[in-house]
């Protein structure tokens, strides 16, 4: 039910708008209030809600950046799609993040890393 009434706000605010006009900077402003919030599932799933958007837009850097704050909140997040994680592990290792890395992909062979 709570859900539903982020999901309706956020289709609100973008109506009759370029989804790169404001959907993004209301998907972070609702992420920052939910991360404070007990219950982490509205804010994990804004979160994959953003990497999604951002992967669309090509903007990886942004889509790491979202996962890497969230982590910072709930270390037991994890991006809904699996190749969403592979590539932000990716990332996390072309920008020398391995702890990043890490909680991406846990579990992995650590062998060279």
């Amino acid at each position: 039910e709570g859900w539903q009434e982020i999901q309706t706000w956020l289709e609100s605010q973008r109506a009759g708008l370029d989804p790169s006009d404001r959907l993004l900077p209301e998907h972070r402003a609702v992420l920052a209030i939910t991360s404070k919030w007990e219950d982490v599932r509205p804010a994990d799933r804004l979160t994959n809600d953003l990497v999604e958007l951002y992967f669309a837009r090509r903007e990886t850097g942004r889509a790491l950046e979202v996962v890497e704050e969230r982590l910072a909140l709930n270390p037991n997040f994890r991006p809904k799609h699996q190749a969403h994680a592979v590539r932000l592990a990716e990332l996390a290792t072309a920008a020398g993040k391995r702890v990043l890395r890490r909680q991406l992909v846990p579990g992995e062979d650590q062998a060279g890393s």
